[in-house]
């Protein structure tokens, strides 16, 4: 094999690994967190929160809700077991 294909093989070999920024994070349907320490922050995508969350260095990032609408997010040290859970119409996506 020549240097560009196992350059290549390895590659894609190194990306295979990688899921989805969401395949990390159950997402609870209708529910919010009471959080202290959050942080809300411009995101354009659901993807964008994630990786926003997983970045965070102030705080560790436990969960985080993305507002479509708003094109908000708002990530947070908490989760389910350490917090309030509040029932709204925002999704909830907690690390696993």
């Amino acid at each position: 094999m020549e240097h560009k294909e196992v350059v290549l093989l390895l590659l894609l070999f190194l990306k295979s690994g990688q899921g989805e920024p969401l395949d990390d994070y159950v997402n609870t349907k209708g529910a919010s967190l009471f959080s202290i320490t959050k942080k809300q922050l411009g995101a354009g995508s659901i993807e964008e929160c994630a990786a926003k969350c997983e970045e965070e260095k102030e705080f560790t990032c436990r969960s985080f809700q993305y507002h479509s609408k708003e094109q908000q997010c708002v990530i947070m040290a908490e989760n389910r077991k350490s917090s309030l859970v509040i029932r709204m119409r925002d999704a909830l996506f907690e690390k696993k």
